[in-house]
């Protein structure tokens, strides 16, 4: 009796290397015991700003959905909430000005606006 050996499954592979990698840490865990989590990687700096904003605001939109007000939904996010960070993982690839507690403070107040409407 003949064995079929498996069959080989084509990979998808970059043809260059991303620039910027988004990742994330919870805001609960001290600076110490913080562990990164990879959430993608990207080509340019635009993209990952916008998926750093995005990711914040799916959170919070998570919160004011299930009644919450902007102030809670913001506070939690500082509490329990991931944190994104943008890290520059080629040596061309500039640093990213992203501050995402600014983004989130702005963001839970508008999100709550337009819940509300």
């Amino acid at each position: 009796m003949q064995t079929s050996l498996p069959r080989k499954r084509k990979i998808a592979r970059r043809l260059t290397p991303a620039m910027y990698s988004l990742e994330s840490y919870n805001a609960k865990v001290s600076l110490a015991e913080r562990q990164y989590m990879p959430r993608g990687q990207f080509d340019n700096e635009a993209d990952a700003v916008s998926a750093a904003r995005a990711f914040i605001d799916d959170q919070l939109r998570t919160a004011i959905g299930v009644g919450a007000s902007f102030e809670q939904a913001y506070r939690n996010w500082l509490e329990f909430g991931e944190v994104p960070v943008i890290v520059a993982i080629q040596t061309e690839a500039a640093q990213v000005d992203f501050d995402p507690y600014t983004h989130a403070a702005s963001q839970a107040q508008l999100i709550a606006q337009i819940r509300a409407e």
